[in-house]
């Protein structure tokens, strides 16, 4: 974290409205001035911004408010990383506290957090760092580093951690260890698989199956030309088949011609004597008249 711009308004010394005290352009910086001018107050006012504490007074800040006045306010810009942020803190006597959070990109203001307790827990998570890491590590109030020095192993192990980030080493150690539970269940479901239903997968039974899926693949091959060869003589039979039926139906329309021509024949004769018979019958019947 960096502070790149602290502006404030009735905190301690400092009271009205302050112009903007501008830290970007400098990389290294000292606060110079006889005691009582209000240098530590410039860094509470930070702690103040970023933490909504100062720790010389913890959580009563009201008493961080300018002799007179019933309110004081703190707005600092820092940058984290490559984003930058405006966090913004007003502080009322007997009122509880106000807190805003907003990324500036271009210019423009994108609020992120709203009330104390949203933007207390966003700042840790930009930062890395809780109150007491950050106070005891970042910046150290007067006293402060012998108390650090003196604390319990446990308290600046804890504090070693926020400030060096090894939450993320236990972040990926349980995140390894739950996908390496994830995995070994789901080697033992598939072993279990394996034991119980492909028991009898040896590597002998399964050339046994090679050989004789071989064996069919061959019988089925076999078996598919010989039903392509069955296919084309049924076609041949089908063929012939359909001309000895014509050759039939043939047959029989010929005996049909035969009979019929037999007829004719008869009826020509016939036909023949009633025309022979045509000419005699005038006589006879002239006969019979005569006879008459």
């Amino acid at each position: 974290m960096r502070p790149l711009r602290l502006q404030i308004e009735n905190f301690t010394a400092f009271k009205g409205k302050q112009p903007p005290l501008d830290l970007e352009p400098f990389d290294l910086l000292a606060i110079a001035g006889p005691t009582g001018s209000g240098k530590s107050s410039l860094l509470d006012a930070m702690i103040f911004a970023l933490y909504g504490k100062v720790p010389r007074m913890g959580k009563g800040v009201t008493e961080m408010i300018s002799l007179g006045r019933d309110r004081m306010s703190v707005v600092l810009d820092f940058r984290s990383g490559s984003r930058v942020y405006r966090v913004s803190r007003v502080a009322r006597r007997g009122r509880s506290g106000e807190a805003q959070l907003e990324e500036l990109t271009n210019g423009d203001e994108r609020p992120l957090a709203d009330g104390v307790k949203r933007v207390d827990e966003e700042i840790q998570g930009l930062l890395g760092l809780g109150y007491e890491a950050f106070t005891q590590a970042v910046i150290l109030p007067q006293g402060e580093f012998a108390k650090f020095l003196k604390s319990q192993a446990a308290e600046r192990q804890k504090i070693l951690r926020d400030l060096l980030r090894l939450q993320v080493f236990d972040r990926m150690r349980k995140r390894a260890t739950e996908e390496a539970g994830q995995v070994k269940a789901q080697i033992e479901a598939k072993d279990a698989i394996l034991t119980k239903e492909y028991a009898t997968a040896t590597p002998e039974a399964i050339a046994e199956r090679e050989s004789r899926r071989a064996a069919c693949a061959a019988t089925n091959a076999a078996t598919r030309r010989q039903v392509e060869e069955n296919e084309q003589s049924l076609g041949s039979v089908r063929l012939r088949h359909g001309k000895t039926r014509e050759l039939g139906e043939k047959r029989s329309r010929l005996a049909e011609l035969v009979a019929a021509d037999a007829a004719q024949g008869r009826l020509t004769l016939e036909l023949e004597s009633a025309r022979r018979a045509a000419v005699v019958l005038p006589r006879v019947e002239a006969v019979e008249a005569a006879e008459t």
